[in-house]
This record gives C-alpha cells, structure tokens and sequence, in this order.
C-alpha cells in the first residue's frame, strides 16, 4: 500500500510586497527595497513548525512562525475545521506562549488541544459551541475568529488552563489513549502527568 496525498493546506499564504533587485553595486539600492518592502508591510517567509490532527480527522491545529523586519519573532496557534470537503481555518491565537511551542496535541475525544513551549508552560485550549455561556466562558477571552466561512465550523476557541513545573522548558506534550491523561516532558529528563 502506497501513501499518498489527498489534500493540500495553505496555511500561511505567500504575500510578495516588493522585488529586490540584485546587481554588482546596487546595495544602496537593495537597503532601500527592504526598507520599503519593511515600511509597506513587509513579512518574512511563514514557517509552520507543529501540527496535528484530531482523532476524528475533522479538525486541525498548527503552529506557525515568521521573524518580522524588526527582527522580531511572531508565533500563532491556527486552528482548522474540515467543512464541506476544505480547510476552513476557525481561530487564530497570536503569540499563544512566550517562549517557542515545542509541543501540540490534540485530546482524544475532546474538542481539546494542548499546547507546550520552551517559556514552562503547557496551555489547553478547549473547543466551545457558540451558545457557551458557561461559568468559565465570561472569565476567558475568546480567541480571534477565522475568515468570512469561519461559522461554517460552530467551535470558538477559549485557553482553559495554564500548568507549569520548576520553571523549566517544556519540551513535549501528549494524551493518553482515553484522554484521562496529559503528559508534560520537561527539559532535561522529567515527564509530568496530569488530569486534562
């Protein structure tokens, strides 16, 4: 049995703002395009460093990068809903850690993702029909919905928890098959379980 592709994802559209020329003794000239292509807007290539489905398949989580003219680095933690045979992306979470996302999985069972990043912390994000209006729901702020087919997939994004250890790095994060548990690794060597 061969693998095979059945569907492509852009994640992170290319966004071309200026060209750049390249010559003998253009650097004056090439300083001014990157100026002008940073001034206008100008982004660095997106790199999509972690994703992971749902056990169901129906839904996606990523998380993605770029490094801004500023030198600055974004991060955004994307999440997707399968819809009428395409990905239509549901939130969008800028900069969901502090610190780089090493780790991301999904519950699973439960509209829940677990996030781990180098700044010690591990984050779930929970799945929320539009009509929740739970406890809970007025205390957390909700995530940053998708484009204009966003209601196609009728799941807004909330962070439920935030858990740490020692204040060292996370460096990893899974569920247990029944999803009764979520596993932490820490740098350098420890693994921590936790009730999800």
């Amino acid at each position: 049995q061969l693998d095979r592709q059945l569907q492509s994802l852009e994640v992170a559209p290319s966004n071309v703002t200026g060209l750049i020329t390249v010559g003998k003794d253009d650097s004056e000239e090439m300083r001014r395009a990157l100026r002008s292509t940073a001034a206008a807007g100008g982004m660095a290539q997106v790199q999509v460093s972690l994703a992971c489905l749902s056990a169901d398949g129906h839904a996606l989580a990523s998380v993605e990068s770029r490094s801004e003219a500023e030198l600055r680095q974004h991060a955004a933690l994307k999440l997707w809903a399968f819809s009428a045979g395409e990905w239509v992306l549901t939130a969008r979470v800028p900069q969901p850690h502090q610190g780089k996302v090493c780790g991301l999985a999904f519950h699973p069972q439960l509209m829940l993702v677990a996030s781990a990043a180098s700044d010690a912390k591990f984050k779930l994000w929970e799945g929320l029909p539009p009509s929740h209006s739970g406890e809970g729901a007025a205390t957390k702020p909700l995530m940053q919905q998708g484009g204009e087919n966003s209601g196609a997939a009728a799941v807004r994004w909330a962070c439920r928890s935030v858990g740490y250890y020692r204040q060292t790095a996370a460096t990893a994060v899974s569920f247990s098959a029944d999803g009764t548990l979520l596993a932490v690794c820490y740098a350098p060597d420890v693994v921590t379980l936790w009730d999800p």
